[in-house]
């Protein structure tokens, strides 16, 4: 997948702009737009060449505050009204418009068919999504108000990173708070979600949980949840 441009002469490796620099990095989709050339960079985001192959413009890193959090565009368009639609491995479908933050969209739904776990109260649901025994899966967690689902995953700096957290095997809805969620993991501690954001991570830091001792192996187990 790695580019290559002709110059009537020869093909070259396109070495240009991209996150890991060098050659063998993967483009997805190609498009023009207003004199301009979209490149579809898997894990790299998307970025828009002018005429001399100059970078224009370039998106990167969805919500500014959390580094790391890449875009991982598969194609990207430019309607009418200049706003860009990406569709994303990750984040499903995405937009942005005139360099304002990021806006993503899911079906009224939860974001996978995994499910380990559920809690209800008032009509409030959450979803686990399971992991480990039952499979990997980097699928956040689910929640619902009666309304419309909310699909949470990727990085929440500093809380917790949720794009590295395998196993979300349990919730618990607080019966005097419905916005307020428990969510045991398999290797992170336990996790407190408010209005679906995670604001609160449980360690043995800060708690009386404590991580396995094996050598090499330190995780911190949570599984069942009571209140």
């Amino acid at each position: 997948d790695t580019m290559f441009v002709y110059n009537n002469l020869s093909w070259n490796y396109f070495g240009t702009w991209n996150y890991f620099g060098g050659n063998g990095y993967v483009v997805n989709s190609l498009k023009s737009f207003n004199n301009q050339l979209m490149v579809a960079f898997d894990n790299g985001g998307l970025v828009m060449y002018d005429t001399s192959l100059a970078v224009a413009a370039s998106y990167s890193s969805y919500f500014f505050q959390y580094s790391g959090d890449y875009v991982r565009t598969k194609q990207a368009v430019i309607d009418n009204g200049n706003t860009i639609w990406i569709a994303d491995n990750q984040y499903g479908l995405t937009s942005i418009k005139n360099g304002n933050n990021y806006e993503y969209r899911y079906p009224n739904g939860p974001g996978s068919p995994n499910v380990a776990a559920m809690s209800l109260a008032n009509n409030y649901l959450s979803v686990a999504p399971g992991g480990g025994g039952n499979g990997y899966y980097l699928d956040g967690a689910y929640f619902y108000d009666g309304n419309t689902w909310k699909d949470t995953k990727g990085n929440y700096s500093p809380i917790v990173n949720l794009d590295t957290i395998y196993a979300i095997n349990n919730v618990l809805v607080d019966p005097l708070n419905y916005n307020k969620v428990y969510v045991a993991t398999g290797y992170a501690g336990l996790l407190e979600f408010n209005n679906g954001i995670p604001t609160k991570q449980y360690s043995q830091g800060n708690s009386s949980l404590q991580p396995l001792t094996v050598p090499g192996y330190t995780p911190i187990w949570t599984s069942g949840l009571a209140m």
